[in-house]
């Protein structure tokens, strides 16, 4: 019998029924291990505030928070807060109304102060 060099049998009896269990279970596991990981990833971006520490009710400070809080954003964590008005020593009910306004943006709202500072409210 001849045959020629370059064909190539394709008629032979074969059987790939196993290769589709074995692409199943291989791309299963590799979706449980991304839904793991990314699951993992997604509960500390969505259900997790960021504090900005503690203030001293100055204009430096109020300046401070406001890039924080653009920073914060672009990385992709909404909840950031910090202290109204101040937290350490007192501050004027003006830059605490200016504090609000600015603070109005904040995802949380959280009006704290030193238990020795002057308490301004927001009513």
């Amino acid at each position: 019998m001849l045959f020629d060099k370059l064909w190539i049998g394709m008629n032979k009896m074969s059987n790939f029924y196993s290769m589709k269990h074995y692409s199943f279970t291989f791309k299963s596991l590799v979706m449980f291990a991304i839904k793991s990981h990314n699951s993992k990833n997604e509960c500390l971006s969505t259900y997790i505030t960021y504090w900005t520490d503690n203030n001293k009710a100055t204009l430096e400070d109020l300046k401070y928070f406001i890039v924080s809080i653009i920073n914060f954003g672009m990385f992709g964590k909404p909840m950031v807060y910090t202290d109204i008005c101040r937290f350490v020593g007192n501050t004027t009910e003006q830059f605490c109304s200016r504090w609000m306004q600015i603070e109005a943006f904040y995802a949380v709202f959280w009006n704290h102060n030193a238990t020795r500072a002057i308490s301004y409210e927001s009513y």
